[in-house]
């Protein structure tokens, strides 16, 4: 995938996405550094609201949502 508007390596922002129920389609890169791919038009919307700080989000959904990024990244 080469659409760099449905990538990223901030793992806060692929968080906010996942718990908007968004999930990275692929996971590529070596050692620490990750980039998520998504498929999901929406990613580039959530992105916007995130950046912008438009985006709302329950705090505890969010918590959730770095640790189930984070354990994404150490099994892969």
């Amino acid at each position: 995938m080469t659409d760099t508007a449905r990538s990223s390596s901030d793992l806060y922002l692929v968080s906010f996405a996942y718990a908007h129920g968004i999930q990275p389609a692929s996971i590529e890169g070596e050692g620490r550094r990750k980039i998520f791919h998504f498929d999901d038009p929406k990613f580039e919307e959530l992105t916007q609201q995130y950046y912008s700080r438009q985006g709302t989000i329950e705090p505890i959904a969010f918590t959730d949502a770095i640790r189930n990024v984070k354990t994404l990244i150490y099994n892969q």
